[in-house]
């Protein structure tokens, strides 16, 4: 899930671990602040604009020694198959502001490294 095609993806990952319930929860709790968050690309001002117009896949990271989860957005489904995104990672190339990525750093209540893919 973290080695999509064309966008930027967490680097210096250390392991993997299993999210629980309540990580979650406080992930989800903090979601509005996504929504503050931009990225200066080629394209412009570039940031999330709608958080209900997505599926989520998680996945717990460990890098330089922090928890993060990473979340993997998808807002439509091209070339991919819509019945099996809960069991398998969606990867799609040059997908536009229709999928992104970021990372969630459970310590700091922080988004970083947020990334869509190619041709926005």
């Amino acid at each position: 899930m973290i080695r999509q095609c064309s966008r930027e993806h967490p680097t210096n990952v250390t392991g993997f671990w299993n999210i629980s319930p309540e990580q979650i929860k406080v992930l989800e709790k903090n979601y509005k602040k996504l929504l503050a968050v931009r990225i200066h690309d080629g394209f412009g001002n570039t940031r999330v604009y709608n958080l209900s117009k997505y599926v989520y896949q998680y996945m717990g990271l460990t890098i330089d020694g922090e928890k993060y989860i990473y979340i993997n957005a998808s807002g439509g489904f091209i070339g991919g198959d819509k019945n099996n995104w809960k069991e398998n990672p969606v990867v799609v190339c040059d997908g536009g502001a229709g999928y992104w990525g970021v990372l969630f750093n459970l310590n700091k209540l922080k988004f970083s490294q947020l990334a869509f893919d190619g041709n926005i």
